[in-house]
């Protein structure tokens, strides 16, 4: 299984499409597959955001396996998480669920999903985050 192309598949499906210019939830404008922009208007060819979401995939997950060397003994699901997280979040926000961190090194699965859950990342972007700790629930 190819992370990458897996992690496209669930970024599409949760940041969605959009080729104008809007509001996220935080009020920052945003284009494509949730692309953060500033001062950019009108369209975005889908070709483009094709690229941008691969160039920017090609960039967080070298970064994330470099910081958390452990990650390539995880299970698919797990790697397939962090990757949607570091991607939504940056690789030092995942950084930051020490909790969660430690509990998947010890491959407790249940203790790395409560973690996720018990976060203002979760309370933030609940459906995305659910989605996030499905996976990690699911490599038990």
């Amino acid at each position: 299984m190819n992370i990458a192309d897996d992690l496209a598949q669930r970024l599409k499906r949760e940041e969605g499409w959009s080729d104008h210019v809007y509001k996220d939830t935080r009020g920052v404008d945003t284009i494509g597959y949730g692309f953060a922009i500033d001062g950019v208007h009108g369209k975005l060819p889908v070709e483009i955001a094709e690229a941008w979401l691969h160039l920017i995939i090609q960039q967080k997950l070298p970064a994330l396996y470099k910081a958390l060397p452990w990650l390539s003994s995880q299970p698919h699901d797990v790697q397939l998480a962090l990757s949607d997280m570091s991607y939504q979040m940056g690789v030092d926000g995942v950084l930051g669920f020490k909790g969660m961190l430690a509990a998947l090194q010890r491959k407790d699965y249940a203790k790395a999903a409560y973690e996720a859950q018990d976060s203002a990342w979760h309370n933030q972007t609940p459906n995305r985050a659910n989605g996030v700790i499905a996976l990690i629930r699911g490599a038990a």
